[in-house]
């Protein structure tokens, strides 16, 4: 049996993060409480987790610490949003009570952090139609509880797990080194990779992204903020992808209605769609596609794969925005479908060459 580990009590919140977390409560309620597809998730401004993160987008008056404070091993970082791991305010005071009264106890200390976010795709009417920002959002309520029951089966049942409903946790390790961190890290990162987006409940409509980052002491510094910017960069991330959603066909009939052309004007790409990607197809498909997807099938289903990554298929299809054929290659290749736009003409030529 394993000793049981020493844990931090609970922090006393401090009236802002009791506003915090105020707000938060009144969100989910209200999330709850609504239909998911027409919900408009609130956007995620969550900050870094250390003062020594310095967004790339941010001029230097902007970063609220001192090259002395930033010390000698971190003197011009640099990152961007997508190298750091954001946390709540809340998680930030958890984990500064947790470490100031674990540290003088503890030869060696580790932190695993996680965040999630959804990210989405905005229609710019301004620009060309295919033009699209992305901005993250807080994922729907519940979603990461699901999330943390994979955790749990890969943690001891004493560790010390600090949680911010819906938006991410801090993992607390007294007495574990960055050897026995990284093995936990990969064990994480494995068990929520078992989860597909079409299997939480409900099924995620949005892109979704967990980032996880993991810091020791006394390997990676030697005071709690050194700790705190290493647990803050992203080690791990992962992306769950739906294969097609409400959101994305809204989407598409967005740019459909705001970026109408007359009927004499021709499009930009002959066979593209706005806001679906689109291919130029080769003349075969990959061998190692053919056993994916019939020939005869997807002469009769209008489509062609054109490449895979691990559990997920991209289909070449004159008309992706076929819910329907989607969902139904879905159910018989039992995979994640991309489905991308082409011309009629490079499809049929594909399908003439039988496998």
């Amino acid at each position: 049996m394993y000793p049981k580990r020493k844990v931090a009590p609970a922090p006393v919140p401090t009236k802002q993060v009791k506003q915090m977390q105020a707000k938060h409560s009144k969100l989910v309620k209200y999330q709850r409480n609504k239909d998911q597809s027409s919900y408009i998730h609130e956007a995620c401004d969550c900050p870094p987790l250390s003062s020594l993160h310095k967004r790339a987008r941010q001029e230097p008056h902007e970063t609220h610490c001192s090259d002395e404070e930033r010390g000698e091993q971190y003197p011009s970082d640099v990152l961007s949003a997508e190298h750091i791991v954001p946390a709540t305010l809340y998680l930030k005071h958890s984990l500064h009570s947790a470490l100031e009264y674990l540290l003088p106890h503890s030869r060696a200390l580790s932190i695993l952090l996680l965040h999630v976010s959804q990210c989405e795709h905005a229609l710019l009417k301004q620009e060309q139609p295919s033009s699209y920002k992305r901005f993250h959002s807080h994922p729907p309520a519940g979603f990461l509880e699901q999330l943390l029951v994979n955790v749990r089966r890969v943690i001891r049942d004493d560790d010390q797990l600090l949680i911010h409903q819906d938006i991410g946790a801090a993992l607390v390790l007294p007495e574990v080194d960055q050897r026995g961190a990284q093995v936990l890290l990969e064990r994480i990162y494995n068990s929520i990779s078992l989860l597909q987006a079409e299997t939480v409940i409900p099924p995620l409509t949005r892109e979704t992204h967990i980032v996880l980052g993991c810091g020791t002491l006394p390997e990676q510094g030697a005071t709690i903020e050194q700790l705190l910017y290493h647990t803050g960069l992203v080690a791990r991330e992962i992306v769950f992808r739906p294969a097609i959603t409400t959101q994305f066909l809204a989407q598409a009939s967005m740019a459909k209605d705001v970026c109408a052309e007359p009927e004499t004007e021709e499009l930009p790409v002959p066979g593209s769609i706005a806001g679906v990607p689109f291919m130029a197809l080769p003349t075969q498909v990959p061998v190692r596609l053919r056993q994916l997807i019939p020939h005869q099938l997807a002469v009769k289903m209008r489509c062609a794969p054109v490449g895979r990554d691990h559990h997920a298929l991209t289909i070449a299809m004159v008309n992706p925005l076929d819910h329907e054929t989607v969902q139904r290659l879905q159910a018989l290749t039992g995979m994640t479908i991309f489905p991308v736009s082409c011309t009629e003409k490079d499809l049929d030529t594909l399908l003439a060459n039988k496998w």
